[in-house]
This record gives structure tokens, C-alpha cells and sequence, in this order.
């Protein structure tokens, strides 16, 4: 019995509140595909000038900072468009857990198109952004050319 109520109480606890699906780049691709809003995929690196403004999970807005994107923009031959410009990195928080900025390294990331400007939103389950690797971006031309678009997991 003991067991049973401790068993609740870890489950009932805001750790298994928040459960994030492994980023991958076709399930990013086919999200930003599907929805409304214009997006632009780009594969390349974030570059910061400064300290990045952290989101709160008091507030409801997100924490926005400009960075530089520098990379290769999707076209209909694969990541071959050069990308050099500012763009906005869009911190938000998901209850009580709020996103990082992503780490150092190669990213595939999903920008939303307002205007004139591109936002890179991210969350604490990894929003528009997936670390770089060569399977993820051979999988992600693949469905992006008309193939199969399945995940790594299968999904």
C-alpha cells in the first residue's frame, strides 16, 4: 500500500507534468508545414552579441533578445539558399518550465515569418529548433522532396 502512495505521489509531482517529444527535424518540417503561419527552415549557427533575456514562468510573455542566424535556407535544392541576418529569439515558458537558448553548434531551425523580421521560438521541449545531424537533415530533404517523411522513432 505503501508502495501504491508514493507511486501517486511521483506521478502526481511536476516533474512527469511535462513530457517532451524527442526534437526531430521531419516532425519540426511537417509542423511548420501544416500550420498557418509562414515559415522559413533554415540549417546554420546562432551567433549572440550579449546576454540573452530569459523568460519568466510568472508572465506570459516571452522573453525576446535579437541574434544573428548564419546558414543555409531550404529551397527545392535542399539547405543551398546563404543566410546572414538578425532575427528574434523568442524564450517562452511552458507552465513552470522555461526554454535556454539552444545550445552551441549546427541547428535546423524553423523561423517564423512577421513581417519583415524572422523569429526563432523556442520552448522548454525545444519549439522551432533540433540539433544538426546528418541523419536529421537527410531525412528532412527526404520528406521535404515529396518521400517519406518519417521520424527517427518511427512516427
Amino acid at each position: 500500500m505503501i508502495r501504491l502512495v508514493v507511486l501517486f505521489a511521483v506521478l502526481a509531482s511536476p516533474v512527469h507534468a511535462l513530457s517532451c517529444v524527442r526534437p526531430d527535424a521531419v516532425r519540426l518540417f511537417e509542423a511548420v508545414r501544416k500550420g498557418p503561419e509562414p515559415y522559413v527552415l533554415i540549417r546554420g549557427r546562432l551567433s549572440v552579441d550579449g546576454p540573452v533575456a530569459l523568460p519568466d514562468p510568472d508572465r506570459k510573455e516571452p522573453a525576446r533578445t535579437v541574434v544573428r542566424v548564419e546558414g543555409m535556407g531550404l529551397n527545392r535544392q535542399g539547405f543551398a539558399a546563404p543566410v546572414s541576418r538578425d532575427v528574434v529569439l523568442e524564450l517562452n515558458c511552458v507552465s513552470v518550465w522555461c526554454a535556454f537558448p539552444p545550445r552551441d553548434g549546427e541547428l535546423i531551425m524553423a523561423l517564423r515569418v512577421e513581417g519583415d523580421m524572422r523569429v526563432l521560438a523556442v520552448d522548454a521541449c525545444g519549439g522551432g529548433v533540433v540539433p544538426w545531424a546528418e541523419d536529421q537533415e537527410r531525412r528532412l530533404l527526404e520528406c521535404a522532396s515529396g518521400g517519406d517523411c518519417k521520424t527517427a522513432d518511427g512516427f
